[in-house]
């Protein structure tokens, strides 16, 4: 077993030496194909690395985008909920004020009814007297 690794070994270091001295000797002529060769992969390497770093840099921007547009729905968002709770207040505060104002017009117009029929909150038999609706309003 070691006796064919060592013959491995030096059938390569042969096969490096007997191409280097060809390649010294005859002038690289007959190797050129071995460098064209070489050039034309570099060559295609190249252009995939631009067209992955092209990729890359498209991902990074439609990733920075959509933080982007994530951060905006969220603003938008906060802005619709405080909208909201903007209305709810006024909406409440509204309704508070129109039962208030009902409150008042219902007794202005129970003291309005009563001054007509003759009656006050304290009675009629508090004022001393029973007034017919429209006899005091026409004696006057």
């Amino acid at each position: 077993m070691f006796k064919l690794i060592r013959r491995l070994i030096l059938l390569a270091f042969i096969l490096v030496v007997g191409f280097l001295a060809l390649a010294i000797t005859g002038g690289g002529e007959k190797f050129r194909w071995l460098g064209s060769a070489v050039k034309d992969k570099s060559a295609q390497v190249g252009e995939t690395a631009d067209l992955i770093k092209k990729a890359s840099d498209d991902i990074k921007n439609a990733t920075r985008t959509i933080k982007q547009t994530g951060q905006k729905i969220g603003e938008i968002a906060t802005d619709t909920k405080e909208a909201a709770s903007a209305v709810i207040n006024a909406t409440g505060k509204v309704v508070k004020q129109a039962g208030e104002l009902a409150d008042k017009a219902a007794n202005a117009v129970k003291n309005t009814t009563d001054t007509l029929t003759g009656t006050t909150a304290e009675g009629p038999e508090k004022t001393g007297k029973k007034r017919a609706a429209g006899k005091d309003i026409a004696e006057k």
